[in-house]
């Protein structure tokens, strides 16, 4: 007589959600401050919205401005600089896929997008940004701070599991008479998914291994028989 076994084995599931802790500009707010992001390595401010430069920098639902300072007036001024604005977020230790989308507007423009210290390379131009009189390589200059966002921008690769570090170089121009009151700030908004595969769980491993004993002596039994 001939036993045939079948053993429903539980392999590893994928889910689909979005990256845990990777938060839009102004979102993890405690006392002023980002909790989520840094800026040159320092604080990043949520920008008091209730004066200047508001409602020149346009507020979204989605997301708010985060500055190196909390609170400007139409005098003063940023240093003529380049700030990088920074958020680290984890990934699982075992994913298939994963995308990022970002919209994004600075002030006065976005230099660089860097993943894990290596640049994405988005498409820039040469421009000379207001009070300067050299040209800049930017991906996209401050205007885009008025309408809402600027370019969106996809990450669909170099993401790896564990710690990962995004960096926003954020060029403010330099302040001259025709550029006076002259703030510098930086405003994203992320939609995410990663598809992370989950292992089976010891119970489910225990079964499985319960189960291949069960084969091996009906198995052996068989043979005693043929």
């Amino acid at each position: 007589m001939r036993i045939i076994v079948m053993i429903a084995l539980a392999a590893g599931s994928v889910m689909s959600a979005p990256i845990a802790n990777l938060y839009s500009t102004g979102q993890n707010s405690i006392d002023g401050l980002d909790e989520r992001w840094t800026v040159n390595g320092g604080p990043a401010f949520v920008t008091n919205s209730s004066h200047y430069p508001f409602p020149l920098w346009k507020k979204t639902l989605v997301a708010n401005w985060i500055s190196p300072q909390a609170d400007y007036d139409s005098s003063s001024d940023a240093p003529d600089t380049t700030f990088i604005f920074s958020t680290s977020f984890n990934m699982p230790a075992h994913f298939s896929s994963a995308s990022v989308l970002m919209l994004v507007a600075a002030d006065n423009a976005l230099q660089d997008v860097q993943l894990n210290g290596i640049s994405l390379e988005y498409l820039a131009a040469m421009t000379v940004l207001p009070g300067n009189t050299f040209p800049t390589r930017i991906i996209a200059d401050g205007g885009a701070f008025i309408t809402g966002f600027g370019p969106s921008m996809n990450i669909a690769s170099g993401l790896r599991p564990g710690l990962n570090t995004l960096d926003f170089y954020v060029r403010n121009s330099a302040t001259t008479t025709d550029n006076a009151g002259n703030p510098s700030g930086l405003i994203v908004a992320f939609t995410s998914d990663v598809d992370s595969i989950h292992a089976p769980e010891p119970a489910s491993l225990g079964v499985l291994g319960a189960g291949l004993a069960l084969i091996a002596l009906l198995s052996r039994r068989q043979q005693r028989y043929f």
